[in-house]
Parts: C-alpha cells; structure tokens; sequence
C-alpha cells in the first residue's frame, strides 16, 4: 500500500492511547501490557498493509485445528 495508509494505522494507534491515557496511570504492569499489546497490533496492520498475501487469522486457525478436527472424524 502506501505511506499515508501507514501513517493513518499509526494515528489510530496514537488516538487509542490518547483516549485510554487515564487508564495508563495505573501500574507499571498495566502499562506495558497495554504497550505491548498496541505494538504488536500496530506492527501487525503494518505487516498486513505492506504484505496483503498473508494469512488471516482464520486461516491460522483452521491451520491449527485442521489436524484435531481429522483426528475426532469417525
């Protein structure tokens, strides 16, 4: 895609936490599960703009449950 459609994802990330900054004041471990959680988000959309061939998230499980699903046919 382009660099202005990864500008927007990071805007909306950067609004997130502008609406949650309350929130944040809490613990330190507060913070950095919700830090990690919106980076691995970000970097998520990011991969998903830049590489659209990937899989979804329903093909992941599928992926992963494919081989319980063959394994409890009769």
């Amino acid at each position: 895609m382009s660099i202005a459609a990864l500008g927007i994802v990071w805007l909306l990330g950067g609004g997130v936490i502008w609406l949650d900054r309350h929130s944040l004041l809490g613990g330190k471990r507060d913070r950095i599960a919700y830090s990690v959680l919106l980076a691995v988000c970000c970097l998520l959309s990011a991969s998903l703009l830049f590489f659209s061939k990937l899989p979804g998230p329903t093909e992941w499980v599928d992926m992963l449950l494919k081989p319980i699903g063959s394994f409890l046919k009769p």
